[in-house]
């Protein structure tokens, strides 16, 4: 990681024009829900303890830790209109808006031993992302933002986009459920592993860049971390020829 940096520049790309217009990247404090700041700090309450008369009780409103979650990082909303129902044999049926948004699963023997009788969808995405200092982000789904929190699980991880810039989400749905995610709902929360403020930058650019900036491959078994490996290796001998 680059510790000589001040800050932490997300830089957003697209070739898709409806996702800068619909559903931009932004900090998750710019994305408090309104059930949150209608919550009251505090309530009223008489028990046992205060002999009948009413104290004031803090309500979770005053929760340092959620607090902290539902600002810190930054929301990316749903990019797609995505409708799935799982019977309860485990078929996933699947529509999704726009239609070329590719959907991807994996074998259900990846995570049968840890997620039996859910069905699993992994969502391609038309952004990329690239951040110069190789922080770390938390990638989790961003469960107080949502209206509907249980309707599905979503896959956490940890993740650089330093060497690889993709930006993808994983969803699991339990069988016999149905989802709706609708375009613009808050789908991911990506939280770097440092306190540097961020800054988001997003851009629209032509296939052929997007084309350049996807340089993970991740064709073949081992492929995906032998590209990052190659990558950094090559990051270093740059250094030195430069010296």
């Amino acid at each position: 990681m680059d510790y000589s940096s001040d800050k932490i520049v997300l830089n957003f790309y697209t070739n898709q024009q409806y996702v800068i217009d619909q559903c931009k990247p932004q900090l998750a404090k710019k994305w408090i829900p309104e059930w949150w700041k209608k919550l009251p700090a505090s309530r009223t309450e008489s028990n046992l303890h205060t002999e009948g008369s009413p104290v004031p009780v803090s309500s979770m409103k005053q929760c340092p830790a959620i607090n902290e979650i539902l600002k810190q990082g930054v929301i990316i909303p749903s990019w797609c209109e995505l409708h799935l129902s799982c019977n309860p044999d485990g078929q996933l049926n699947q529509r999704v808006f726009p239609e070329h948004t590719a959907l991807l699963p994996h074998d259900e023997e990846d995570w049968n031993f840890h997620k039996p009788g859910y069905a699993h969808v992994k969502v391609g995405s038309p952004w990329l992302l690239k951040e110069e200092t190789g922080v770390q982000f938390m990638w989790i789904k961003p469960e107080w933002h949502q209206k509907d929190p249980l309707a599905y699980w979503g896959v956490p991880g940890i993740i650089e986009y330093k060497y690889q810039h993709a930006l993808l989400n994983n969803v699991m749905v339990a069988f016999g459920s149905n989802v709706k995610i609708m375009t613009g709902d808050p789908w991911l929360q990506i939280i770097p592993l440092s306190d540097k403020p961020i800054e988001i930058e997003c851009h629209l650019v032509s296939s052929e860049e997007m084309s350049r900036l996807n340089t993970t491959n991740i064709s073949s078994v081992g492929s995906y971390a032998k590209s990052i490996h190659n990558r950094k290796r090559q990051e270093e001998r740059d250094k030195h020829e430069d010296n």
